[in-house]
C-alpha cells in the first residue's frame, strides 16, 4: 500500500517537473523569439543610421565642396541625395549671406586694425608733443631767466650810456657853441655865402657847407671863409667839381663832370687844367696827357689842334 502511493506521489512530482520544464522552455523560445525580433529591428536601424551617416558624409561633402565654390560638383551630390532645387537655393542663399557676412567683418576689422594704428600713432604723437611742450616750456623758463638776467644788465648799460652821453652831449654843445656857427660872408667876386659849419675866430674855419646865392652849394674844408682843401662843389646847372681847393681855387687833384657826362680828371692850378689829366667828351672821346692854362697839349709837352669845351662858368 505504501509502495503504490509512493509510486503516485512520484508520478506526480515527475509531471510537476516536466511541466514546470515545459513551460521554462516555452518561456525561453519565446525570450529568444523577442530578441531575435529586437536584434531584427537593432540591425534595421543600424542599416538606417548607417545610411543617414554616409547621407550626412556625403552632404558634408557637396558642403565642402560648395564652399570651395565648386557649385556643378556640389550640386550633382546633392541631387544625387535627392535634395530639391530650392534646398540648393536656400543653401546657396545661406552661404552667400555668409560671406558677406564674412567679409563685412573682415572689413570692419580692418577699419578697426586702422583705427588702432591711427590712435597708436596719435597717441605717440600726442606723447612726443607733450615732451616737446615741455621742453619748450623748460626753454622757455630758461630764456625768461636769461632775459631777466640780459634786461638788467641793460638797465646798467642804459644808465652808464645815458651818462656818457649826456656828458658826450655837454660837451659837444659846448664845442659847438665854441666852434661851431652859422655866418653871412660875401666873397671877393662879390657873391653872399651862406655858411654853417666849424668857425675860428668867427670866420668859416674846418668843415662847413656854404650856399651861394647862385644857388650853387659846396660841402668841404674851409680856411678864413675860403674853400681850401678838399670839398665838393655843385653848380646849379648840374655841373660839378670834387678835389682839392688852395684859397677859394682850384688847384691839386680834382674831377670836373659837365652835365652832357664830359669829365676831366687829373691836375690843377690856379682854377684851370693845368698839368697831366685825362679828358673824356660825351662821345668816348680821350685826350689823356699834358694840358697848360686849361688846354690840352698832348703828352709830349708839344702844342696840340686838340680843343676841349671851354669851362664856363666855374664859380
Amino acid at each position: 500500500m505504501k509502495q503504490k502511493h509512493f509510486v503516485i506521489a512520484a508520478a506526480i512530482t515527475g509531471i510537476i517537473v516536466l511541466g514546470v520544464a515545459l513551460r521554462m522552455i516555452y518561456h525561453y523560445k519565446q525570450q529568444l523569439t523577442t530578441q531575435k525580433e529586437v536584434l531584427a529591428q537593432l540591425k534595421q536601424q543600424q542599416e538606417h543610421y548607417q545610411d543617414s551617416l554616409r547621407t550626412l558624409n556625403r552632404l558634408l561633402e557637396a558642403d565642402s565642396l560648395f564652399i570651395n565654390q565648386a557649385y556643378d560638383e556640389a550640386f550633382s551630390i546633392y541631387k544625387s541625395l535627392g535634395l530639391d532645387t530650392n534646398f540648393i537655393n536656400r543653401r546657396q542663399h545661406r552661404y552667400t549671406i555668409s560671406l558677406q557676412r564674412q567679409e563685412a567683418v573682415e572689413k570692419v576689422n580692418n577699419v578697426q586694425n586702422t583705427l588702432d594704428e591711427e590712435k597708436r600713432k596719435y597717441e605717440q604723437a600726442f606723447i612726443t608733443q607733450v615732451a616737446r611742450l615741455q621742453e619748450l616750456q623748460n626753454q622757455r623758463n630758461n630764456a625768461s631767466e636769461q632775459l631777466d638776467s640780459l634786461e638788467a644788465a641793460l638797465r646798467v648799460q642804459q644808465s652808464s650810456f645815458e651818462r656818457a652821453l649826456q656828458q658826450q652831449a655837454e660837451q659837444m654843445q659846448k664845442q659847438y657853441s665854441e666852434n661851431y656857427g652859422l655866418l653871412q660872408f660875401t666873397t671877393p667876386r662879390g657873391n653872399k655865402v651862406y655858411y654853417l659849419g666849424e668857425t675860428k675866430d668867427g670866420v668859416a674855419s674846418g668843415k662847413g657847407v656854404g650856399i651861394w646865392d647862385t644857388g650853387s652849394i659846396y660841402e668841404g674844408q674851409w680856411k678864413n671863409n675860403m674853400r681850401h682843401g678838399k670839398g665838393l662843389f655843385r653848380w646849379k646847372d648840374g655841373e660839378r667839381y670834387e678835389g682839392e681847393y688852395f684859397q677859394d681855387k682850384r688847384q691839386g687833384l680834382g674831377t670836373y663832370h659837365w652835365t652832357n657826362g664830359s669829365q676831366y680828371t687829373g691836375e690843377w692850378v690856379n682854377d684851370k687844367r693845368h698839368g697831366n689829366g685825362k679828358f673824356t667828351d660825351a662821345s668816348k672821346t680821350v685826350y689823356d696827357g699834358d694840358w697848360k692854362d686849361d688846354k690840352f697839349v698832348g703828352n709830349n709837352g708839344g702844342s696840340s689842334n686838340y680843343r676841349v669845351k671851354p669851362a664856363n662858368n666855374w664859380r
